[in-house]
């Protein structure tokens, strides 16, 4: 075959039209030698193409032979299975014509054989009915049934069955002989169910399904078992003086129905099927509520229903008129039971008119096993004729065993659908049923509620005070309570959700009118006689103002004695209601809650639906205890207003009586000698609500508590706030205020967060007073929640007189924006040396060596952005940290260096923009010096880089206390503000919550040194830190410092870097200093005493002791045990009563250390008491360690970090939040001799080793906060 190859493009001259030189400068030579040279390389191209071109074309042509001989191929076997398809057509043709046929044929066989079959079983009935063998018959039947009726109905079995005896069609003569069988069955079941042939009757019952007649068998059967019932009208009709007589029959009526079922529905399900049983439970139902109806009727009669119910509806109660109970008088009956009266409830006495509560008892009891055993039979038919449901196990003592219900071996998960719904016909559609309802809604109802109203009134007639009981009740609560309880269980025994309900609202009504208003008027009649005790005082004053003092004088204190006792007679009064009240609120709560979870509740409901109606209606009942609840705050409210209220600002008057804070030291010493607040406030406020604590219902005395200390603290804020205060009154007052709180929290340990709640005001105010700064006003005051306005604030502030010896300051945000704004030149910043090299030095063992220094950078106002217009955004990167406290943002892509320059941010870049000490908002600031000197600086921070070569890496650190979202969205904002007006490459640090990253920890540095500077190492001579918290003398805050010192930074103030200060004296370290600590003082003082007793000579026995270990915790009490008594044998225990008593007893005897903090008075005091009384050959001593709380607090950090050691059991200690220091602190009592104690040793010193860990590391600042240090940085999961 030839190939053809493509034809090249056609040669085109070269277009001097087109060109795009101008026709002046088109050269026509120079065109012509380009189209040509074009021309020669194109003809090359195909020349050398040419071998290519016929190597190919001579492959191809050597494949046409190949190709050639395939297709030879291909022919012939396709001409060879062309013939071969016409064999096997004509072959399948002739083999299918033979299946058609043979199928024919086989159709034809089954056809006669089926034909034949018929023939042989219709003969074979008629001799087997002949012969009366039903069994033989019936199975001939079925075969003849099971025929395809096809085949039967033919032409051909037309022609072939019928005989001489049987001439008729197949069909014909079918249904006559099945119209026989079915009329001799039905002759012979009832022939046998008239004789009691019990054999006959199952023989021929199961017959009929085998002839399709399974509907004619069911209706004789259920007329069989009908008649079974029907023989109980005889019994029904006898007639009994059993109280219960009616119910009885009832029971036995419906037992009948339940074994009828129970025993025949097996057998009826196996020969008819599942759900069979349901027509025959129908009939059985008809003839139950025949009979039932007659009991009913007969019972209505017998027992004067109607006459009973109409006098119960035309009864008057003497409820009606609480006033009635108001003037009742309540005397006093030693030896009286308020239980006393429980069993007239049993049998109460007739009252007026031919209704008897004992009758109505009865009947009510009578209905209720009546409704309770229809409920019964009606659950054992769902049980049965349904789908079994999962239902809580019955506890129902009346329950017969005949009536229980199958019940399964494991209870489904979730209920069948149908099993949650009342929709049992033959059960719902219950005349017997319906007429039981209602007789609870028109007999029971009436009947219940007018028991009940005779028994809570015979209760109140019967009502007797009981003052000796702690709290005083009054008989009629429990008597109330036990008729509640009796009628609330025998309405739930009804098993009728609908008559629950609606006895749910009549009981709600009952002990709203008939329990809570007459209470309600009882304390009303108390508290006219309290007001009239009142009016008779005042004008018996009035009498000895008027001049008649004689006439008063005389008989006066015999009047005096009368008027106290009607007032306490009256207060009692008022009290036992009250306290009913609370009682019965109590009680209703209880009574329901423990109905709704009770077994008797499960087994009176099964139907879930009901089950949750049943539940849901006591909600109705439950609004009886907001009503007792809602009469007794009203009653509360009168007895304070009118007994307590009147009393609460005199003895505010009387506490701070001659009292000032304007206290110098010695003022102040002496101040904290008589401790006059604590004591004169503990003594008043004792003999003002003593009385009520044993008198009250817990309940009752924590709300009237509660409602004097609220009270209470708005008078005392008043009167603190037109008081002066020096520094050591502020500090006088913060302590008298947490020592009252203490007090107040022991005397109501129920109520110590809603007290906390009532003084935080005065706690704030007080913490307030002893402030420094703004600083520190914003961290306390927003950690603790603030309660303060701003005009709060500076009207507080203004309380201080004489602050820091006599020179009247000014508020420190506005000396700092006074010098910002007096200040106007820099002079030169005096340059100090720092440590030599890359890393910081170990820090001074002295505080007289101060930080270094940085030299100034003087500013540049000129300098300009330098960033462009894409990098001008603030970015917030993920925050870090487990609790992702540390939040972390950049601002124009800042770069890692070797050199960094640190800064905190509030007052050290920015401040507030009014003279207020919190940022509110995010615009309301302004930059530190007022002016442009705080950019210019760090403009020409990063300036340098492009300069020199050596631009610092600038890093911000900040802290927000707890933010909210709302503060935080608005920090974010204002830092977004605060960067883009700075407009240099920044990144900057914030720590939202008290954990290692907040300053003074240095984690936050850490952060950004390993991770955010390029691995870098930082050159620690050239880098520093500006903070303004440095312990100034104008503040109490050091953090920026101490941070500085941690992370081995130069330190400087923003007063000193940006405005150029020179005041040497502008930082000091606050608090306790860790490495000023002195290890070399000895253990204890004084030294002349041994801490281990000897005997006194060889003759005297050893001396046994018993020391009460006092101290905050971490101040080494277990390391003393372990060092100096654990040897000698002295057992260590807790402050426990049953321990140490046991110890005393220990034969040999030992001594006894207790370990533990023991900062109550009290508790020592008691402690010795018990070792007094327990044990003659103990004595008694106290070692006390007098150990400031930021020593504890540094020690308790230092040990809980790095020691492994425990608290002497060998575990970690419990870690202690700022919460637990404050309350040790807050309630420890110095000690006293008068305790009883043979020997106290003061002064111990706390002595830790740590050469394990190292000097420096015991010595590094720790945040005052002790939520800081869960974990030190170095052991925390960054990331």
């Amino acid at each position: 075959m030839a190939a053809v190859s493509p034809a090249p493009p056609p040669l085109r001259a070269p277009d001097l039209a087109s060109s795009s030189e101008s026709p002046a400068r088109v050269d026509p030579a120079a065109l012509l030698t380009r189209a040509d040279g074009t021309l020669d390389a194109r003809l090359t191209g195909l020349i050398s193409s040419r071998a290519r071109l016929a190597a190919q074309l001579r492959t191809l042509g050597s494949l046409g032979e190949v190709v050639g001989g395939i297709q030879g191929e291909a022919e012939h076997m396709a001409g060879e299975i062309g013939a071969v398809a016409e064999t096997a057509e004509r072959v399948g043709a002739k083999v299918r014509g033979l299946d058609q046929e043979q199928s024919r044929v086989k159709e034809c066989i089954e056809m006669v054989q089926a034909v034949q079959d018929l023939k042989s079983t219709i003969a074979s009935v008629d001799i087997n009915m002949q012969k009366h063998d039903w069994e033989a018959a019936t199975r001939c039947m079925q075969r003849a049934t099971a025929i395809d009726p096809a085949i039967v109905s033919s032409t051909f079995a037309d022609a072939v069955v019928p005989t001489a005896d049987l001439p008729s069609a197949p069909t014909a003569t079918l249904a006559q002989l099945r119209a026989s069988l079915l009329d001799t069955f039905l002759t012979s079941f009832r022939a046998a169910a008239e004789s009691n042939d019990t054999n006959n009757i199952n023989r021929f019952f199961k017959l009929f399904p085998m002839i399709e007649e399974e509907d004619k068998g069911l209706e004789v059967y259920a007329q069989w078992v009908a008649d079974i019932v029907r023989a109980k009208t005889g019994a029904l009709s006898s007639k009994s003086q059993s109280p219960t007589h009616f119910s009885v029959l009832l029971t036995s009526l419906f037992e009948a129905i339940a074994l009828i079922i129970s025993q025949h529905q097996p057998v009826v399900e196996k020969y008819y099927g599942e759900g069979k049983m349901l027509s025959v439970a129908g009939s059985l139902m008809s003839e139950t509520d025949k009979l039932g109806l007659r009991v009913v009727a007969n019972w209505e009669d017998e027992r004067r229903i109607r006459r009973r119910v109409a006098d119960a509806h035309a009864h008057r109660f003497a409820s009606a008129d609480a006033e009635a109970y108001a003037r009742k008088p309540l005397p006093p009956k030693p030896g009286s039971s308020p239980m006393g009266q429980q069993g007239a409830f049993d049998a109460p006495q007739a009252s007026e008119g031919d209704l008897d509560p004992r009758e109505a008892d009865a009947i009510l009891t009578e209905l209720t096993m009546m409704s309770g055993r229809w409920q019964l039979l009606r659950r054992f038919l769902y049980g049965s004729l349904k789908v079994p449901i999962a239902a809580p196990p019955s506890n129902s003592d009346g329950a017969t065993a005949t009536l229980d219900p199958p019940v399964p071996s494991k209870a489904p998960e979730v209920p069948a659908p149908a099993a949650d719904e009342a929709d049992l016909a033959v059960v719902e559609d219950s005349e017997l049923g319906k007429a039981l309802t209602k007789q609870l809604r028109d007999a029971y109802m009436p009947l219940e509620v007018w028991y009940l109203r005779t028994a809570i009134e015979r209760a109140h007639q019967m009502d007797e005070p009981d003052f000796s009981s702690t709290p005083y009740l009054s008989s009629s609560l429990d008597d109330t309570f036990y008729i509640v309880k009796k009628t609330l269980h025998r309405v739930v025994s009804t098993a009728s959700v609908s008559n629950l309900v609606g006895m749910c609202k009549e009981m709600r009504i009952v002990l709203e009118r008939d329990v809570a208003e007459v209470w309600k008027a009882r304390i009303e009649g108390a508290f006219k006689d309290l007001a009239a005790n009142a009016q008779s005082q005042s004008a018996i004053g009035g009498m000895a103002v008027t001049g008649m003092a004689g006439m008063a004088q005389l008989g006066g204190r015999a009047r005096e004695e009368e008027r106290e006792t009607r007032e306490r007679d009256a207060r009692n009064v008022y009290i036992v209601y009250l306290n009913n009240l609370d009682t019965a609120a109590s009680y209703t709560s209880r009574l329901l809650a423990e109905l709704s979870a009770s077994d008797a509740l499960g087994s009176a409901f099964f139907l879930f639906t009901e089950l949750d109606r049943a539940r849901t209606s006591f909600a109705l009942l439950r609004s009886s205890e907001d009503k007792f609840r809602a009469v007794l705050k009203s009653g509360l409210d009168h007895l304070f207003n009118q007994l307590v209220r009147p009393k609460l600002r005199p003895l505010l008057s009387d506490v701070y009586k001659d009292v000032s804070y304007k206290l110098d030291d010695d003022a102040y010493n002496e101040a904290e000698y008589r401790d006059d607040v604590r004591k004169r406030f503990v003594k008043a406020w004792d003999a003002l609500l003593s009385g009520y604590k044993d008198s009250l219902t817990e309940g009752n005395f924590n709300l009237f508590f509660s409602t004097a200390v609220n009270v209470l603290v708005r008078p005392w804020e008043s009167m603190i706030r037109g008081m002066k205060f020096t520094e050591l009154g502020a500090l006088r007052l913060d302590r008298d205020i947490r020592t009252i709180l203490s007090y107040l929290s022991s005397q109501a340990s129920f109520a110590s967060g809603s007290l906390r709640e009532s003084f935080s005001r005065l706690q704030q105010i007080a913490t307030l007073l002893t402030l420094d700064s703004p600083e520190e006003a914003e961290e306390v005051l927003t950690a603790s929640g603030n309660r303060l306005t701003m005009g709060e604030v500076r009207s507080i502030w203004a309380l201080r007189v004489r602050w820091r010896s006599g020179r009247v300051r000014r508020a420190p945000w506005r000396l700092l924006s006074a010098r910002a704004a007096l200040l106007s030149s820099s002079p030169p910043h005096r340059a100090m040396s720092s440590p030599s090299g890359k890393r910081a030095a170990a820090p001074p063992s002295s505080d007289d060596t101060r930080p270094a220094k940085i030299p100034r950078v003087e500013e540049d106002p000129s300098s300009s952005p330098t960033l462009r217009r894409s990098d001008r955004q603030v970015t917030w990167l993920p925050s870090v940290g487990v609790l992702k406290s540390l939040l972390h943002a950049t601002y124009g892509q800042p770069k890692p260096s070797i050199k960094v320059a640190a800064f905190s941010l509030e007052y050290t870049l920015i401040m507030p923009k009014d003279l207020v000490p919190y940022f509110s908002g995010a615009t309301e600031w302004k930059w530190f010096t007022g002016d442009g000197r705080v950019k210019a600086k760090l403009r020409e921070l990063h300036a340098q880089g492009r300069v020199l070569a050596r631009s610092y890496a600038i890093v911000i650190f900040a802290t927000q206390t707890s933010p909210s979202k709302e503060r935080l969205d608005e920090y974010k904002t204002r830092i977004g503000y605060v960067l883009r007006d700075l407009d240099v490459p920044v990144r900057i640090f914030t720590s939202t919550s008290y954990d290692p990253y907040r300053k003074p920890a240095p984690a936050a540095w850490t952060v950004f040194e390993r991770d955010w500077n390029g691995d870098k190492e930082i050159d620690m001579k050239a880098s520093f830190y500006i903070g303004s918290a440095a312990g100034a003398s104008t503040s109490t805050w050091d953090w920026d410092l101490k941070f500085s010192v941690n992370i081995g930074l130069l330190f400087s103030t923003p007063q000193q870097y940006f405005l150029g200060e020179l005041n040497e004296d502008s930082w000091h370290y606050k608090g306790w200093i860790a490495r000023k600590h002195d290890h070399s003082l000895p253990l204890f003082m004084p030294t002349a005493k041994a801490l281990v007793p000897r005997p006194l000579d060889e003759w005297h026995d050893q001396i046994y002791e018993v020391i009460l270990f006092v101290g905050p915790p971490s101040c080494g009490k277990t390391h003393l045990w372990q060092t100096r008594y654990e040897s000698k044998g002295y057992a260590r225990t807790s402050p426990d009563a049953a321990g140490i008593q046991k110890l005393l007893a220990a034969e040999p005897p030992v001594s006894i250390i207790v370990d533990a903090s023991l900062p109550s008075q009290s508790t020592r005091r008691s402690l010795f008491h018990l070792v007094e009384s327990s044990s003659s050959r103990h004595r008694v001593r106290a070692f006390v360690w007098d150990v400031d709380e930021t020593v504890a607090k540094h020690n308790f950090v230092f040990n809980w970090l790095y020691s492994s050691k425990g608290d002497g059991e060998g575990d970690k200690r419990a870690w202690l939040s700022e919460e637990d220091w404050r309350r040790w602190f807050g309630s420890y009592d110095k000690l006293d001799r008068d305790e009883g104690l043979y020997l106290l040793v003061k002064h111990f010193v706390f002595k830790f080793d740590t050469a394990e860990f190292g000097q420096a590391r015991f010595k590094a600042w720790r945040n005052k906060f002790l939520s800081c240090y869960p974990a030190d940085p170095i052991k925390l999961p960054w990331k």
